[in-house]
């Protein structure tokens, strides 16, 4: 061998490599870059309560009392304008306080407790989570316009009172109108005020119901108003009218009643034509449908 020392320094060499190597690895623990499993981090975890938040006076209605018992945690309006409000700690009896507080204040009160209304203003009541958060639910109506153009300038609007949200017509079928508008500032007896004074309009009738038939656009038409609901002191009141079944005609007309000696003169009416009965009597048609006849 030409170079045997050589080759003793190259093994001994390459042993202390191969030692030095495996020592390395020995302390390298893959344990130790494993990360703690998700399991164990939940466990140290506390999940804060929602953040306190204030009664938000600048967007309730100034008749509306803060609610105190407990904390105010959310306040936001949604896209149809009701402003929604979360309140935690609170209870059953925190909320039958508070109810009568809004009724000593001239709030209308829902029986169930789940509605208040002022004016033109609705807040609902919801408790949750087993009575301990409490949703609040405003929302305010614009005030209404009476439908002048719409409907018979013989039905008159009241004169007291503010009319709450729009007044619907609806046809309820052909040539038959409906609606109902409601006002709040009227209670029973203004009600009443305003169904006696249709007198003084030509009507008739009692408090209850009212009558009366009249021309609009050179047609005939007839007419019911009734009380159709009074909570303390907001009313609702209920309009028919419908176009008579004939046209005011310029000289009188006869028409033989069938089965009978007797003639009618005068118009047909929707009482004739839903079951009324003649009284011979006063040449007319009474009951029926709407109760009178002309």
């Amino acid at each position: 061998m030409k170079y045997p020392f050589l080759k003793l320094i190259l093994a001994v060499l390459l042993l202390f490599i191969i030692a030095g190597c495996g020592q390395g690895a020995e302390k390298s623990d893959p344990k130790e870059s494993v990360p703690p499993s998700s399991a164990e981090t939940q466990n140290t975890l506390s999940i804060p309560d929602l953040p306190a938040a204030d009664w938000p006076e600048n967007k309730t209605p100034a008749e509306l009392p803060e609610y105190t018992a407990g904390t105010v945690t959310a306040a936001a309006v949604d896209g149809d304008g009701v402003l929604t409000i979360k309140v935690k700690d609170t209870s059953q009896s925190d909320l039958d306080d508070y109810l009568a507080r809004l009724q000593s204040a001239g709030w209308i009160v829902a029986p169930d407790e789940s509605e208040a209304e002022l004016g033109l203003h609705t807040v609902r009541f919801d408790l949750q989570r087993e009575g301990s958060l409490l949703q609040i639910d405003i929302y305010t109506q614009e005030a209404g316009n009476w439908p002048d153009g719409d409907i018979p300038p013989d039905i008159p609007e009241p004169s007291l009172g503010t009319l709450v949200g729009k007044v619907e017509l609806l046809e309820t079928m052909e040539n038959v109108w409906y609606f109902n508008y409601t006002y709040d500032g009227i209670d029973e007896a203004a009600a009443e005020a305003y169904m006696n004074g249709l007198t003084e309009k030509g009507w008739s009738g009692n408090a209850s119901q009212m009558y009366k038939a009249f021309e609009w656009k050179s047609k005939r038409y007839e007419a019911t108003i009734e009380i159709y609901e009074t909570v303390d002191t907001r009313t609702t009141f209920t309009c028919n009218f419908y176009l008579s079944a004939a046209e005011p005609a310029s000289e009188a007309s006869t028409t033989q009643v069938a089965g009978t000696d007797a003639s009618v003169v005068g118009s047909w009416t929707l009482g004739m034509l839903s079951g009324g009965q003649f009284n011979a009597d006063t040449g007319k048609y009474e009951g029926g449908a709407s109760g009178m006849g002309q």
